[in-house]
């Protein structure tokens, strides 16, 4: 019995005692914390005030210990359990043939046990998106594929539907929700549909961030795959006159995106976006992968970002992500600037680099310590261009190719301060320095 277990038995025999020694009425106020759940066929049960807080505790406990670091089952599957679990113990219906209470109790831990074991299935989830121009789909892109719901996409969906759930399936709503549009589908290996429906949103979101960012590499209008929950793209018309002049009108603007986007695009060959989709597909990418992966995901949502201040923050922590250690605690604007430098420019270029960078990152700060910067479209075009060539250097370059951990990056940036030879990284790229 695990310890989370341990501590959901001692709340439930606690539960026992009181409910024992209760008399017939209970009172409550408008203050009093408490949860409440029924089964049918076990009775139902309301905790209050300290075991109302105990029990959120355990089912918390019991989730993080069953869930673990791929979080396959989620949380409200495993309150379940847990409440299936107590009721069969408490028994509040005197339904069970068991009468010893402390049987019962372990009875319906060792089920909740078994049931929290539960091998994981394999789920596919849709989810609609817009945005796309459909003349190269379906297309994968990682582990989630972008589709048009045309007639043979539909075909072949019924057609699983019913080996699925019955040869009479009624599928008109599937077919009134999807056919006709743009959507995307990954598979997860979870529990529950919950947990499922989760692990898709968390990839589904990472993998729309990282196209976000080859989206906007082309110097063509700004284009986003919109997500089911994005807000899409609203015109705005600001009001703008002067008494002393007559050029005041009330112009249009767009903002978010005002093109759709193209797997067809001809330029994400040469920017690294194959390189992307092999990282996103892996099951376990490696520390350096992920700091990519990371670095992508920020710069993706700083690329479509309308405001520009906000745009500006979020391309400064893509760049931070990308070159910076997690233990990294002082002098970050001065490691940073020196890595940037090393990372962007040729030799003679990186004093011009490194000053750039340190004047950028106050601008950052003033951002996070006012809230408010002015930040013109000058400095905005900058730090954008900085962050698409250190992403794109590191994605494409042969030099960062055998990386595998953060300890392989610092110590080519360690390396190439001091003119030494890496201590930790593989031939490969000891002989790009």
């Amino acid at each position: 019995m695990t310890q989370a277990t341990r501590n959901l038995a001692n709340l439930t025999e606690r539960l026992m005692r009181e409910i024992e020694n209760a008399g017939p009425v209970r009172h409550y106020g408008v203050n009093t914390d408490f949860v409440s759940f029924t089964k049918q066929g076990l009775g139902g049960l309301m905790l209050t005030d300290d075991d109302a807080q105990q029990y959120r505790k355990c089912v918390n406990e019991v989730h993080k210990e069953a869930a673990g670091k791929n979080e396959q089952i989620s949380r409200s599957a495993v309150e379940s359990i847990i409440q299936q679990a107590m009721l069969k113990a408490l028994d509040p219906e005197h339904t069970s043939n068991e009468k010893d209470p402390s049987k019962r109790l372990a009875a319906a831990l060792a089920t909740m046990e078994k049931e929290l074991r539960e091998k994981p299935v394999t789920w596919e989830i849709y989810f609609p998106v817009d945005g796309l121009l459909t003349d190269n789909l379906p297309y994968k892109f990682g582990r989630c594929t972008f589709y048009l719901a045309d007639d043979a996409f539909m075909g072949s969906l019924e057609e699983r539907l019913r080996k699925s759930f019955g040869s009479d399936t009624d599928t008109s709503r599937v077919q009134k929700i999807i056919a006709g549009k743009t959507g995307v589908v990954t598979s997860e290996d979870a529990v529950d549909k919950d947990a499922a429906e989760m692990l898709a949103r968390n990839r589904i979101r990472r993998t729309l961030d990282v196209l976000s960012f080859f989206s906007n590499l082309g110097g063509t209008p700004r284009s986003q795959i919109i997500f089911a929950e994005d807000a899409g793209p609203k015109r705005l018309n600001p009001f703008v006159f002067c008494e002393r002049k007559t050029e005041g009108w009330m112009p249009s603007e767009w903002v978010g995106p005002i093109a759709p986007f193209s797997f067809n695009a001809t330029f994400l060959d040469q920017a690294g976006q194959a390189e992307a989709s092999a990282i996103l597909q892996a099951d376990e990418p490696t520390e350096f992968q992920g700091r990519i992966i990371s670095a992508l995901q920020w710069a993706g949502r700083a690329s479509v970002e309308p405001r520009n201040e906000e745009a500006f923050l979020l391309f400064a922590i893509a760049l931070e992500s990308l070159l910076m250690a997690r233990e990294d605690k002082s002098e970050l604007t001065e490691k940073l600037a020196l890595r940037a430098a090393h990372v962007i420019a040729i030799p003679k270029g990186r004093l011009r680099v490194y000053r750039e960078v340190k004047r950028l990152y106050a601008i950052r700060s003033q951002i996070v310590h006012s809230g408010h910067a002015e930040v013109g479209e000058a400095d905005l075009s900058l730090v954008r261009f900085y962050v698409r060539v250190a992403l794109l250097t590191m994605l494409r370059n042969s030099k960062f190719a055998g990386m595998a951990s953060d300890s392989d990056l610092m110590d080519w940036f360690r390396a190439k301060l001091l003119d030494i030879e890496p201590e930790h990284a593989s031939p490969s790229v000891k002989n790009e320095l």
